[in-house]
């Protein structure tokens, strides 16, 4: 299991902060009730475990056949290269293209 403080707003900021100098950075305020309303954990769970094969649209892809140009940063922490090869394995001519 996923310890509750990485549901909260750390995951999805660090990556968005890496490499930005500090005094560059806005700081993010929200109000926690808003920001994380009953509910939030089970969801972000759900997503979470999800968010690399994302079964739904893989099975879209599969059953529809649509054209896909999947563009991805080489060096990209969060959805590696590997992810855009899945998603596009099951189109014909689906096109990957890895960026620097």
């Amino acid at each position: 299991m996923i310890a509750p403080d990485h549901l909260g707003f750390g995951p999805s900021r660090r990556p968005s902060h890496r490499g930005v100098r500090p005094h560059l950075r806005r700081p993010h305020r929200a109000d926690r009730g808003v920001a994380r309303p009953a509910g939030f954990d089970k969801i972000q769970l759900a997503l979470f475990r999800d968010y690399a094969t994302n079964p739904p649209l893989r099975e879209y892809l599969r059953a529809h056949r649509p054209a896909v140009l999947a563009v991805w940063g080489r060096g990209d922490q969060i959805f590696a290269p590997a992810g855009a090869r899945a998603l596009a394995g099951g189109v014909p001519d689906a096109e990957v293209h890895l960026l620097d």
